[in-house]
Order: structure tokens, then sequence, then C-alpha cells
């Protein structure tokens, strides 16, 4: 259903130290880019009652390669205590996979707060933190998050589903994964990229969904990745009651 299993237990080393952190991955992930430790603890306690796995990372060049390799909900930089941070933050947008993500800045004196949102941060906190200031933060950015992903989250399937170009034709497609924003399908004819598409298909369990997509990319085998573009309401509203179930069943918590 994902790259990543909802829940596993994962040892992140840090690099040069000898030592490891011990964290819980969930469906929420973020990355984090620090040296101080105490602070560390702090952010991964709180972290934590949400249910938000922690990737620790203290090399910036390391932090750097993951998030253009993998996706993140949130993103927290130690910018001023730890040489290039800034450079990472500045960075994150730039990246296909994090463009979207929770970016936070951690500063201490150097970088204002003003000029952390300037670089791209969403939010900004200055130490030292404290249990209940890194709690109220992440809580306040919960909700932000767990939409981006349900944006983002793709979940497997297998359902037939009818591709019109235009009024004559309807060509056979099947869907390979979905998310909120659009799906992946594997056709029996290559279509072009910036198509534009009219879908009809039904997920399992659900009724049939009406609407209009774009193609964003395609290959020579007939697999293409389209957005969707026009939602109807009725079909939007079988759309979020089919990911609404989905998310039950994996015991994702819903947003606040």
């Amino acid at each position: 259903m994902s790259l990543w299993p909802q829940v596993h237990d994962l040892t992140c080393v840090t690099p040069g130290q000898g030592n490891a952190y011990h964290v819980w991955v969930m469906e929420l992930r973020s990355l984090l880019l620090s040296r101080d430790a105490e602070m560390t603890d702090v952010l991964k306690r709180a972290m934590s009652e949400l249910g938000i796995g922690v990737f620790v990372y203290t090399m910036p060049e390391w932090a750097g390669e993951d998030l253009r390799r993998h996706k993140f909900d949130a993103v927290i930089i130690d910018c001023d205590d730890l040489p290039e941070g800034v450079d990472v933050l500045q960075a994150v947008k730039n990246t296909p996979s994090n463009s979207d993500s929770m970016a936070f800045a951690i500063v201490n004196g150097r970088t204002s707060l003003q000029a952390a949102l300037d670089m791209g941060a969403h939010l900004a906190l200055e130490k030292p933190i404290s249990a209940e200031r890194a709690k109220s933060s992440f809580r306040a950015a919960y909700g932000l998050m767990v939409s981006e992903r349900r944006r983002y989250f793709r979940y497997d399937i297998e359902a037939p589903v009818g591709v019109s170009l235009d009024e004559k034709t309807e060509y056979a497609g099947v869907a390979v994964n979905i998310s909120e924003g659009g799906m992946a399908l594997k056709m029996n004819c290559v279509i072009a990229p910036k198509s534009v598409a009219q879908l009809r298909f039904t997920l399992p369990g659900s009724s049939q969904v009406q609407l209009r997509a774009v193609v964003v990319w395609s290959d020579e085998q007939g697999r293409a990745g389209v957005r969707f573009e026009q939602v109807p309401a009725a079909a939007r509203k079988h759309l979020a009651e089919w990911f609404a179930k989905q998310e039950a069943a994996m015991g994702q918590k819903p947003a606040e």
C-alpha cells in the first residue's frame, strides 16, 4: 500500500557519533536535522504523542539526500547550531517530494524568526524549546500535515477504468493506485501527457465515479499517471467516504 510500512520499528543511526536513535515510524513521518541531543529528545517525545515517526539526522548532506529521495510530512531543521542547516531549509521547497511538506525552523539567535519564515519555514521555534511549546506547535500543524498526506498518499487498488479522450471512444484501463489527487493507470494503449480525459470507475465497495482528469505522465508500456481536475460533488462525496474507510481500516487518526 505504501513504500513504507504503516508501522515498523527502526533504529536511525547518527552518522559519525556511534549512537543511534530508536523510533517508531507511523504513517506520518518527519525528518529532524540536529545535533542537539537534548532538544531532539524533547521534539521526539512531542511528536510521538501525535503518532509522528521521527528520522533523526546529524549530517546535512545525508538529510539533503533523503529529502530528495523520500517524502516526509514534516521537516524540522536546526538552522543556527548546525553548519549548512539554513541551506537545507532553503532547499526543502525545491525538492519535488517535499515542496509542500510542513517545514519547521529551529533558531538560536543568529537567524531571526521572520528570516526563517522568509526562507521557507511554515513555523519557526526559538531555543530553548520546552516540552509544552513543542507539543502545542506540532499539534497546531497536525491537521495540515494529515491533509497533505491524504493528498499524496496512494492506496493500491485494482479497478477497471473507462478513459474517454473524446466523445466517441472509451479506452479500457486498470487503476493500480489512487490518492485524493489522482491515480496511476495501466492502459492497453499509450495516452499522451497533458491529454484531458473523462474517467469512469468504481472503487471496491463504493459507487461509480465519473470525473475529469489530466494526464501528467505516461510511458510506452501503457502506464500513466493522471491528476483529478474537475470532481463533481457526488463523486467527491463517494471518494471522501471511500478514503475515510481506508484510513479507518489502517487505524489512521483523523485530522482534528
